[in-house]
């Protein structure tokens, strides 16, 4: 039920500001041969130690892509 709380405090926060404020939203980068590459339009927030809230945004709407196990210990 905590990991519900903070999931739904965070799509709260960041349908108010989607790359500020609680969860500390960055955007996606990706690892291509040794080199990064911000990911256009992605972002992540932290609910705990192991899960994101990865969403997308555009000019009107944030799209949720997944709230579990973007980094796996």
């Amino acid at each position: 039920m905590k990991t519900l709380k903070c999931i739904n405090k965070l799509i709260v926060d960041t349908k108010r500001s989607p790359f500020e404020g609680i969860g500390k939203p960055e955007a996606l980068k990706e690892n291509f041969s040794g080199f990064w590459f911000l990911v256009s339009g992605f972002w992540s927030s932290r609910i705990d130690e192991e899960n994101r809230l990865v969403y997308a945004v555009d000019d009107i709407h944030i799209t949720i892509i997944s709230c579990c196990y973007h980094y796996q210990a």
